[in-house]
């Protein structure tokens, strides 16, 4: 998991700690930063609970309401073991019973001085599924998989389940030192299941001194008549401004290299992106599947010639196509999207077009599935004062830019998706533009017509079918699914071939997810460019080569 950064300094404090008569003694030595080379800085930071602790716990399904959270609480009737706990996995030092859905956990800690403490602590669980941390009888964090608002009884479920992949990583939760209190403090857990059905669980707690964080944000809200702004600064830490107009915010996004760029909010906001476009325009260059990767993103760009080296829009009246999943699994989400918020205004000011597709992952987060979101963010929630839902809700800038956007578009003989496209989604009979009207349905969990559960299907919706890109269909199949929307060619994303452009059905659809992370890694990036001909587009930071992929006698940019 990698370590975030908040300050320029390192404070040097002494801890003693007693935990059910075990005392730990942990030091921070001295450090020092001038804020140079920060993803290499290493640090030690005190830990004020170890994983492998013992707790208290019980597993018996019973409702404990809400006595059992505070400090008076008689728990010498529970069990005790130490971590890791849980059932399913084989992995556990204590088993616990399975078949219900919250399993509680107690632990006393002893702070010697409380006010030594750092101003934030890092939180860090186990939790499959999901958890709820009470400190001292108050409530600190509510796991993303929890009804992020309301009470949370002894039967609440979860709304899906951990990624198996994620079910024994530790998950980093920012809380303020203040919670806590000098001599004896009471850390109350409940775990809950997706439902008593479930096959595993899993539980382990840790807490430390807050590592450095990544710069996050900006994130803006429109609530009470006035714009609100949040960001985490990579000097300043958390930072809120408050604007009375539109026209008055400005923003600075701080990009993980150091740099930064500005951007204005954009006038207004569309309702509805425009979906059709009666012609192919006549150079473009097409992405998908950036998933956080800020800086691969802007590599890309930059040897594309889309943006110049302050990040500005340089395509003049060309066109970029990003075709879903900005969002999950990295950490530079917010970055990604501001960055393309701002080269949709440059753009149509010189003539051009960004067009920001939808992905199943960006719904996803819109409608509240945070399986796959970067550790990073459930992180700094509590220190944002927000949760993962609102971030994106229809009172936020991005989350109102974002229900702007299309699952599909078609420029002339051409469309342009995140997934692909089924015969069920064909059967509907209904236009690009009317594909498009189930989008914000989807989104307010309004969608109950059976065109708009077909359009958006995870089976065969427009944006998570996978058939196309496994050649599911004939060739006839796809020759009729293009002639029906009006097209003779399909770019599609969502599904990786071998990490390599794939050319498919006679080079009617057009497969361009490729592992942009692992690519990045090893200093190159790809995407497809068009002029009248198309081009495997590959760049390195010292060399950029097209390779023709379909068209004869084709000119090189």
């Amino acid at each position: 998991m990698k370590k975030k950064l908040y300050g320029t300094f390192i404070m040097v404090f002494f801890l003693a700690i007693s935990c059910q008569n075990n005392i730990l003694d942990a030091s921070l030595p001295e450090s020092s930063d001038n804020g140079n080379n920060i993803k290499n800085q290493m640090k030690q930071t005190a830990q004020l609970l170890l994983p492998n602790s013992s707790w208290k716990y019980l597993d018996n399904g019973s409702n404990q309401g809400t006595a059992w959270r505070s400090s008076a609480f008689n728990d010498d009737s529970w069990s005790s073991g130490t971590g890791q706990f849980g059932f399913g996995d084989g992995d556990e030092t204590t088993v616990l019973q399975s078949g219900h859905i919250t399993y509680y956990f107690r632990k006393h800690i002893n702070i010697a001085d409380a006010a030594s403490l750092p101003s934030s602590l890092t939180l860090s669980m186990i939790h499959d599924d999901a958890a709820v941390v009470y400190i001292n009888g108050t409530e600190v964090i509510r796991t993303a998989l929890l009804p992020q608002s309301g009470t949370i009884s002894y039967n609440t479920g979860t709304s899906t389940y951990l990624p198996t992949a994620q079910e024994n990583n530790f998950f980093n939760y920012t809380i303020p030192s203040s919670h806590f209190k000098t001599g004896d403090n009471v850390i109350a857990i409940e775990v809950h299941n997706q439902n008593a059905s479930s096959s595993d669980v899993s539980f382990d707690c840790k807490i430390a001194e807050s590592p450095s964080q990544d710069p996050d944000g900006p994130y803006v809200f429109f609530r009470n008549n006035s714009y609100i702004v949040k960001s985490i600064d990579r000097a300043q830490g958390f930072i809120t401004q408050t604007f009375p107009t539109r026209s008055q915010v400005a923003l600075t996004v701080q990009l993980p290299d150091g740099n930064s760029f500005p951007l204005s909010l954009q006038p207004q906001l569309a309702n509805r992106e425009q979906a059709e476009y009666s012609t192919l325009p006549g150079k473009y260059f097409a992405t998908s599947d950036i998933e956080g990767g800020i800086m691969g993103f802007i590599l890309m760009l930059q040897k594309a010639g889309v943006i110049d080296s302050n990040y500005k829009w340089s395509y003049g009246n060309s066109h970029l196509f990003i075709m879903g999943d900005v969002f999950d699994r990295g950490q530079y989400v917010t970055q990604c999207l501001w960055l393309i918020y701002k080269l949709e205004q440059e753009a149509a000011a010189a003539g051009g077009k960004v067009h920001f597709i939808l992905g199943n992952h960006d719904i996803m987060n819109l409608i509240g599935d945070f399986r796959y979101v970067h550790t990073k963010y459930t992180d700094n929630m509590p220190v944002l004062g927000e949760t993962l839902a609102t971030l994106y809700d229809a009172n936020s800038e991005l989350g109102k830019w974002l229900r702007s956007k299309n699952m599909i578009e078609r420029a002339g003989n051409t469309l342009f998706l995140h997934a692909g496209i089924s015969p069920e989604v064909v059967a509907l009979n209904q236009s690009v533009t009317t594909l498009n009207t189930y989008v914000n349905p989807v989104i307010n969990k309004t969608c109950t017509s059976p065109d708009c559960k077909t359009a958006t299907s995870s089976s065969y919706g427009l944006y998570w079918y996978r058939g196309m890109a496994q050649q599911s269909l004939t060739q006839t199949q796809v020759n009729s699914i293009l002639s029906a929307l009006g097209a003779e060619r399909a770019f599609i994303g969502h599904t990786i071939l071998d990490n390599k452009i794939t050319l498919l059905y006679q080079t009617k659809v057009v497969d361009l997810d490729i592992s942009h992370a692992n690519n990045y890694l090893q200093g190159y990036m790809e995407g497809v460019y068009y002029n009248g001909c198309y081009f495997k587009f590959h760049t390195t930071q010292t060399q950029t080569t097209y390779t023709p992929l379909i068209g004869s006698n084709c000119t090189q940019p």
